[in-house]
């Protein structure tokens, strides 16, 4: 799981320039960009969830989506960049709204384990 997130991260400099030498409407830029962010952000969860299997990390208390609503925000920004590409990547500003969300509804204390 590891070497897919490093292999992940170590792409995003050129899903990066794909974009930027792109003109910031295309599919395939814009496409490759955000699924590579989403694979970073599943793979990090991923880890997570093997974590806390293994006893390294508290489980997480709540409902799956208090764990798993950032997999699913990059999912509907992939789809939607993907349907709608001339808004280009404003559509990842749906991310910080997902962050808004999260602290006005308090998912955060939902996410610790049993020691938080």
């Amino acid at each position: 799981m590891e070497v897919v997130w490093l292999a992940a991260e170590v792409f995003l400099p050129v899903a990066t320039i794909l974009d930027v030498l792109g003109d910031g409407v295309g599919r395939a830029a814009l496409g490759t960009y955000i699924g590579d962010l989403l694979l970073i952000v599943s793979t990090m969860r991923f880890q997570g969830v093997v974590l806390e299997r293994t006893g390294l990390a508290p489980r997480s208390r709540g409902p799956w989506w208090a764990r798993w609503h950032v997999v699913v925000t990059w999912c509907v920004i992939l789809v939607l960049a993907l349907t709608f590409p001339g808004v280009g990547g404003y559509w990842m500003l749906l991310a910080l709204v997902d962050a808004l969300v999260v602290k006005m509804i308090g998912l955060s204390s939902a996410r610790r384990g049993s020691d938080g």
